[in-house]
Formats: structure tokens, C-alpha cells, sequence
């Protein structure tokens, strides 16, 4: 079977890109060989190609791996091969730009049969008449960008680091067209959380993990230690003691004493002693490539030993009323996420419904909030399913209800006012553990009131921030659930002082969470000894496979 016609296309970049010449970090003159880094990208392109769709990516990377190169060299062979083609490279700084304009200058020198160009007084290269293609380099911030021109291919070098990342971007981007064969690659290290390059990255990730739909940006992570550079011989006489992160390392992602003897090296050579700023120049996940500054609630070394509990939970649905079963279902939205079934313990379950407010006011298409439920074992302290979702209010309110009876008949407790529905629902059904609020959850005497739910007020709020990040930083619970962390990484304290989620977030698991620690502090517990089938792993001897449909 022969090639496809984007295999040929493909195969054509490729080959000219080894044409072109490049200064080494030796400081050798050699041609251009793809490294992985590079390779990813490109891969990443191809398979957009390949389906029909304009290639859009966000590449979240490390030092020095190759993406600005990558990036010049492919858009040079483009304008290249292709006659009446524009692309713009747009750095961050003026010295970025001088770089990338010199590396493709270089390109255009050192060719043994070189088109011929057009005089130009700016960064640029216009190729002669008829052919017509040309290439600019521009400064964000210094020149306008996207205003009454065309571009075919448009790389934002460092856009996270761009002043007016958002207002100079949305004018580019409308120069581009919507047609199979235009790129929009937009790069960066990571510059904290929040921002237009962190809103648009994590949005792309998330459509993808829902959906894994390749029509949208995707969202590719280059780690430092996929690049080979980036190892060192480990003296003869030296000998490792891993500390616990570097531990976890070799464990997640197979790395070699070398590779961890480099990154010693380069916490203390390159980066002044200072891991916070390593891990924003080399980072190993996406979170550490975003690490924000002093303002977050929950600290972020504190949530990256949290993350190493994290696993993928069981995706389900509760049915049937009489005989109460998790039913598996092939989806990660609209549904439970269950981690452990229920065992002879005691469970709490909050719920934050949805309002339907976007998660940033000013942006359209920044993400709803969404229905979230959190099951909580009162026995062992864990996080043992989750619900997200946009659901009607009356399915929601199903699944509490099953979910609360096929869970020892836990403690529930919907949100007010926007749990009404809930609320009205598991009374209807005689549902017995629906939490009673306190009058102190609304003033300061203490008694007992018939109203059921919780209301998140000026005075409770505090108190139920307060008492997750106590459990979170004193390691008193355990979290499997990997977007509960994310939110976590999230939630901030504005410059009013309020703890929220920063623009473009959501969270409501974070709220359901801490409604399920309130009703676990304020609701009769009864501590009875774990039961003889239960083991140390929190496993039971019972085969789960046969309670779940």
C-alpha cells in the first residue's frame, strides 16, 4: 500500500528540514536532525494534518529543547516548497527575535541552491517573483501584530511571558486561515498559574481528555528529562541516597542516575540552589511547569506528595432502587469515579450544584461550573468517589440518592439554594440522613434547626476552607482523585483577600469536599473496629469484579 498524499507532504518537510544548517551546542556547524523533543512536535502536527484539520498546538516545554529551531526550520521549508505562503514568528523579547532571525538567515546562506530574494529593512525574508513566499520575525509587544495581513503559519515564542499575550494573539490569530495546512503553534515555559497561554493550555487539555478531539488546539508537555542533553556522568566516588521526589522519579518515569545527577547538578549551577525556579525552567509535570507564587491556599510541594496516591477510579452510574449497583459505563464525565466500595464503615457525601456560571465572567467560552459530589469514608479518612457533571437536577438527585443508600446510607448534604431540587428529592424519598444545619452555621448560638442542607456563608466559608487545608497539609486524608489536586493548584487568594479559583477554573469537587469533612466533624459517628474481612491495602477479600455490573 503506497503513501497517503500528507504521508508524501510529510516526507517532503522532512527531508528539506535535513538540509538546513544549525549551530550545535558544541558550537559546531551540522544539519539539522530532529531530536525527540522535536520529533513530538511534529508528530503532534502530522496527526491534525492527517484528519483534515488546520494544525493548532500549545507546546508547554523545558529549556533549550529545540522548539524555536523546530519551529523556524519547518516554517522555512514551507515558504520553501510552497509559492505565495506567509509565516510570522513572533518572539518574546528583541533579543529573541535578533536569535531566530539570525537562525534563519543562516538557513537561507548556507542552502547550495538558494531562491532568490527581495530587499527588506525589517526581519525578514521575501522570496523573488513569482514565487513570492516570505517569512517575518516580529517582537510582541513591540510590533503590531495581525492587522490587515496574511499569514499561513504563526509561532508565539515564550507566550506566556508576552505582556498583552491575549490582545496581541487575538489579532494574529485572525490573519490565519481556517484551511487544512495553516499552523497556529503557540510555546512557552511555564510562568504560574493563570494567564491566557495557562487558560487556553489546560482548556486544550482538558477537551481532549473528554473528548480526544484533534479539530481543537492540542495540548503537548515536553519534560526536561526526555531530552538527551540533559544527563551527566555521576562521579566515580559519588554515591546516591535518593531523597523521597527523586525516588518518585525513577519510579514515574524510569530515569537513570545520570539523569538525576544532571538535575542536582543544574538545581545548584543553573538555577542558584533555587528548586521552585528549576522546576518552572525544567519541569517534570504540567503542575510544576505552572507552580504559582505565594498567593495559592494549598502548597505545591505538599499537593505534588498527594499526587503520588492519585489513580484512574472506575467510571459508573447508580441504578436500580431495589437492588442498588455500580453499572460501569464508558465515559469520565456525567458519571461517578469510584475508587472503593463500600466497606462496614461510615460515609459522607457533599454536593456543590452547579449554577450554570461560567468560570471566568469575562470569556464565553471559558468552562461552566458543573455538578460535584464527594464520597468520603469517615472510617479511614479517604476520598472514595467523586461526580461531575451537567446534569438535569432531577438525575442528580438519583444518583445522590443511590449513591448515599448504596453507601451505608451516609450523611448527605446538598448545597443551598442551588440544591433545592436535591434536597426536596431525597425527602420525598424518606431519605433519613439528610444533614440538619446548625443555627451556628449561620450565627453564633449553637442549637439545632430544621433547616436540612448546608448554606456556604461568610461565616462557614472560612471554616471549611480552613479544615481541608489543615487535612491537606497535615496528610489526613488521602486524595486519589487527580482533579480534585488540579482545582486545589487552582484556588487562590485574591487581592480582596477571598479564597476562589482563579479565572478560567472551577471548584466545585473543592466545595463538595469540604462539605463532606463538615458533615464527617458536625454528624454522630459511631467508631467501630474495622470488620475481618477488611486488610491493610483497604481491599476485601470479596471479589469487586462481581459488584460491578
Amino acid at each position: 500500500m503506497g503513501l497517503s498524499q500528507d504521508e508524501v507532504i510529510r516526507g517532503q518537510l522532512l527531508r528539506y528540514m535535513k538540509r538546513l544548517k544549525i549551530v550545535t551546542m558544541q558550537a559546531t556547524v551540522e544539519s539539522l536532525s530532529l531530536n525527540f523533543s522535536q520529533k513530538c512536535i511534529d508528530r503532534t502536527l502530522f496527526e491534525q494534518h492527517k484528519r483534515g484539520y488546520p494544525m493548532r498546538v500549545l507546546v508547554l516545554k523545558a529549556r533549550r529543547e529545540g522548539v524555536s529551531t523546530y519551529f523556524a526550520a519547518r516554517f522555512f521549508a514551507e515558504i520553501n516548497l510552497r509559492p505565495n505562503r506567509f509565516a510570522t514568528i513572533s518572539s518574546v523579547d528583541l533579543d529573541a527575535s535578533q536569535k531566530v532571525f539570525a537562525m534563519s538567515r543562516m538557513f537561507q546562506s548556507e542552502l547550495d541552491t538558494r531562491r532568490p530574494t527581495d530587499f527588506s529593512s525589517r526581519k525578514e525574508i521575501i522570496y523573488s517573483a513569482p514565487h513570492r513566499s516570505q517569512l517575518l520575525v516580529q517582537t510582541a509587544g513591540k510590533d503590531v501584530l495581525g492587522r490587515g495581513g496574511l499569514t499561513h503559519y504563526f509561532h508565539a515564542s515564550e507566550a506566556a511571558f508576552w505582556s498583552s499575550f491575549k490582545e496581541q494573539f487575538g489579532g494574529a490569530a485572525q490573519e490565519v486561515p481556517d484551511d487544512k495546512g495553516t499552523i497556529i503553534a503557540l510555546e512557552s515555559t511555564g510562568n504560574g498559574i493563570g494567564g491566557a497561554f495557562y487558560d487556553m493550555y489546560m482548556d486544550a487539555k482538558d477537551q481532549y481528555r473528554r473528548f480526544k478531539d484533534y479539530s481543537n488546539y492540542l495540548a503537548l508537555f515536553l519534560p526536561w528529562y526526555i531530552f538527551s542533553d540533559y544527563v551527566m556522568d555521576v562521579p566515580k566516588k559519588f554515591r546516591f541516597k535518593y531523597d523521597e521526589y527523586e525516588q518518585s522519579l525513577r519510579a514515574k518515569f524510569n530515569l537513570t542516575d545520570e539523569q538525576l545527577y544532571w538535575r542536582r547538578w543544574a538545581i545548584r549551577n543553573k538555577c542558584q540552589n533555587d528548586l521552585h525556579l528549576f522546576q518552572q525552567e525544567y519541569p517534570a509535570t504540567v503542575d510544576e511547569a505552572f507552580q504559582a507564587g505565594g498567593r495559592t491556599v494549598f502548597a505545591g510541594p505538599v499537593l505534588d506528595a498527594h499526587q503520588r496516591k492519585v489513580t484512574e477510579g472506575r467510571t459508573c452510574l447508580f441504578d436500580k432502587i431495589d437492588d442498588i449497583r455500580p453499572v460501569n459505563v464508558d465515559k469520565s464525565f456525567e458519571c461517578w469515579q469510584i475508587w472503593k466500595l463500600p466497606r462496614d464503615h461510615q460515609y459522607t457525601i457533599g454536593f456543590d450544584v452547579a449554577e450554570g456560571k461560567l468560570s471566568n465572567p469575562a470569556s464565553a467560552s471559558s468552562i461552566p461550573d458543573c455538578h460535584a459530589g464527594v464520597i468520603y469514608d469517615r472510617n479511614t479518612s479517604e476520598v472514595v468517589g467523586i461526580y461531575r457533571g451537567r446534569c438535569e437536577h432531577k438525575d442528580l438527585a438519583r444518583q445522590a440518592l443511590l449513591a448515599g443508600r448504596f453507601y451505608n446510607n451516609a450523611w448527605i448534604a446538598p448545597e443551598l439554594p442551588h440544591g433545592m431540587a436535591m434536597l426536596q428529592y431525597l425527602k420525598d424519598a424518606d431519605y433519613e440522613n439528610i444533614y440538619n444545619r446548625q443555627v451556628h452555621d449561620d450565627r453564633y448560638d449553637i442549637d439545632e434547626s430544621e433547616a436540612l442542607g448546608w448554606r456556604t456563608t461568610t461565616l462557614t466559608r472560612p471554616i471549611m476552607t480552613q479544615t481541608l487545608v489543615d487535612a491537606v497539609h497535615n496528610f489526613n486524608i488521602t486524595i486519589y482523585s487527580a482533579d480534585i489536586l488540579s482545582e486545589m493548584r487552582s484556588f487562590i487568594i485574591d487581592k480582596n483577600g477571598k479564597q476562589i479559583h482563579r479565572k478560567g477554573r472551577n471548584d466545585d469537587l473543592l466545595f463538595a469536599l469540604m462539605i463532606a469533612l463538615q458533615l464527617h466533624i458536625r454528624c454522630e459517628f459511631e467508631s467501630e473496629p474495622y470488620p475481618d474481612d477488611f486488610v491493610a491495602d483497604g481491599e476485601t477479600v470479596e471479589d469487586e469484579e462481581e459488584i460491578f455490573a
